[in-house]
């Protein structure tokens, strides 16, 4: 079955991040560059998909480099950043252990809470490694965190139906509970897709296994993760430390 990352042109619409959403995220980003006395100029961007993100930073003035495992959604990320009149790089590649030799980056972003999907140990390590390997001394990662809260559950609870109209056709999308166990700390998902466009069906389905954090979790994580220090977390619409307000954040690890 197909994932709804091969539809980049119904991502958005399905997964939708507002543009006044991204215009603060990525001003709040330039506030936690500015308060840990760092001067940036040259982003990697991570899971970057369409990179609503780093087009907008490019807008900024700054160089953004973006990595997906997509080819179609990295496509449609220089398709929109040339109408949009700016210019980014992007790479095919996991996240998880990718290589863009001889290239160090400023700063590292992981938006649109995506970050947590990365629920293996091992996993995370060589991500970690990689992001590493990529930044310069002292260089920032920031990550994008939900909260999530994980309720024993024998899954298969459906929820979120949805139909958004398209030319010539329509989506339907719902969300399914998997089966979790709280014991290890996983929030297990899907989404699932009905695709009717010009008298034709598709069905996509991503499945998703998420790990849940809270800011005490990320200080242990920096901890087991060689060359990092946590350096706190901010509230995604203004840099403050009061996340009481927010459901999701930044937490932003130093390389060391």
């Amino acid at each position: 079955m197909q994932s709804i990352y091969n539809f980049p042109q119904y991502y958005p619409l399905i997964l939708k991040r507002k543009a006044d959403v991204v215009e603060a995220e990525t001003a709040t980003l330039g506030k936690i560059f500015g308060k840990h006395n760092r001067k940036v100029n040259s982003i990697l961007e991570l899971a970057c998909g369409t990179m609503p993100h780093g087009r907008n930073l490019a807008g900024k003035g700054y160089t953004v480099t973006g990595v997906d495992r997509s080819e179609e959604m990295l496509a449609e990320a220089q398709r929109l950043a040339k109408q949009d009149g700016v210019d980014v790089t992007t790479s095919c590649q996991d996240v998880i252990d990718f290589d863009l030799p001889d290239q160090r980056f400023n700063a590292a972003i992981f938006m649109f809470e995506t970050f947590p999907l990365i629920s293996d140990l091992v996993d995370l390590e060589s991500h970690f490694k990689a992001v590493h390997k990529h930044l310069s001394p002292g260089g920032l990662f920031i990550v994008d965190v939900d909260k999530v809260k994980v309720v024993e559950s024998s899954g298969r609870e459906e929820w979120g139906h949805s139909e958004i109209e398209v030319p010539e056709g329509k989506i339907r999308y719902w969300y399914e509970d998997l089966a979790t166990d709280p014991s290890v700390g996983l929030c297990r998902m899907a989404l699932n897709c009905e695709i009717k466009q010009n008298g034709e069906a598709k069905r996509t389905k991503d499945e998703w296994a998420v790990r849940a954090y809270s800011t005490f979790s990320l200080q242990l994580l920096a901890r087991t993760m060689p060359g990092w220090k946590y350096k706190g977390s901010y509230n995604w619409q203004d840099g403050s430390p009061d996340l009481s307000s927010v459901r999701h954040w930044f937490t932003v690890f130093q390389k060391v």
